[in-house]
C-alpha cells in the first residue's frame, strides 16, 4: 500500500456491529483488551480501547480472507482488531506504524487526521494508511472501528 485509499460504504457486514455485540463477543471468546492511551482512573471511559486478534472469530474470517486476498499480495502476516471508544473526542495517540493499515468504520463516526488531511470513517468505510504515515484518530461519537494490519 504506497498510497492512502478511503472508499465510501465498502463493507457489508452481516451483523450490525455495536457495543451489545462486542459485549458479547468478549464474553464468548478468550480475547485480550488493552486501554490504549492513558486516562486518570476517574475518566477510564475516556479511553481508546483495543481487542486483539478477531481474525480467529467466526464472524471475522470471511472479512479477514477477504483483507488478505485484495490487501496482502506479498501473502505476509496479518492481523485484525477492534478499537473503541465510548465517548465524543476521544483520540488515539499521534503515531505512525511501520506497518500498512486498513481501517474500516463498524459503528459510528471517526475522523482520522492523515498528515493534515482529514477522513471522516463511518460504518462500512474503508482506509487504507500506508506504513509510517503519521496519524490521529478522533471519535465524532461513540466509534467502534477495525484495524487490519500486514507486518513482517
Amino acid at each position: 500500500m504506497e498510497n492512502i485509499f478511503f472508499k465510501k460504504d465498502l463493507i457489508k457486514f452481516k451483523q450490525p456491529i455495536d457495543f451489545n455485540y462486542v459485549s458479547k463477543l468478549l464474553n464468548n471468546n478468550n480475547l485480550n483488551s488493552y486501554l490504549q492511551n492513558e486516562w486518570s482512573n476517574q475518566y477510564v471511559l475516556n479511553s481508546t480501547f483495543r481487542i486483539s486478534n478477531i481474525q480467529d472469530n467466526n464472524d471475522f474470517l470471511e472479512l479477514f480472507d477477504y483483507l488478505n486476498q485484495n490487501y496482502n499480495k506479498e501473502n505476509i502476516r496479518s492481523n485484525l482488531y477492534f478499537f473503541l471508544s465510548f465517548k465524543l473526542g476521544s483520540t488515539g495517540i499521534t503515531h505512525f506504524d511501520n506497518y500498512d493499515v486498513i481501517i474500516i468504520g463498524a459503528y459510528g463516526e471517526t475522523i482520522y487526521n492523515l498528515e493534515g488531511k482529514e477522513y471522516r470513517v463511518c460504518v462500512g468505510d474503508l482506509l487504507k494508511i500506508p506504513k509510517y504515515v503519521k496519524h490521529t484518530a478522533i471519535s465524532m461519537t461513540p466509534r467502534i472501528v477495525l484495524s487490519y494490519g500486514k507486518y513482517n
